[in-house]
C-alpha cells in the first residue's frame, strides 16, 4: 500500500498558484462551488468574455477566463441559465482567472 511522505515539506510546482492558508483568507462567507456559464459585460454591451463561475457567495464570485488582459475594473456580470445580472468590481486577477465582487 503507497502512503504518502508527511515529514517532507510540501512545495507547489507551478509558481503562479498562491497559497493561501486560512489565516490569511478574508472571506466571511464560505464559498459555494459551481460549475456555470457566464459573462462579462461591457462598455455598454460592446464588449463581451465568456465566463465559467468556479464558485460564489452572495458578495461575490470566482471566474475562468480564456484571458483576463482586457477585462475592465467595472463592468457586468451574467449567469446565462440562470438570468443573473449584477454590476461588478474586479478585485483580483490572474492570467485566466478573476475574482469580482458584487456591487
Amino acid at each position: 500500500m503507497f502512503q504518502y511522505d508527511t515529514s517532507a515539506p510540501v512545495q507547489n510546482q507551478q509558481a503562479d498558484i498562491a497559497v493561501v492558508t486560512m489565516a490569511e483568507e478574508r472571506r466571511t462567507e464560505r464559498r459555494r462551488r459551481v460549475l456555470k456559464s457566464g459573462r462579462i459585460v461591457f462598455h455598454n454591451g460592446l464588449g463581451v468574455m465568456d465566463a465559467i463561475v468556479r464558485d460564489i457567495t452572495s458578495t461575490g464570485a470566482r471566474i475562468r477566463l480564456a484571458d483576463t488582459l482586457r477585462l475592465p475594473q467595472i463592468c457586468e456580470f451574467q449567469i446565462k441559465d440562470d438570468k443573473y445580472r449584477k454590476p461588478v468590481r474586479i478585485v483580483w486577477k490572474t492570467a485566466t482567472e478573476a475574482g469580482i465582487l458584487f456591487v
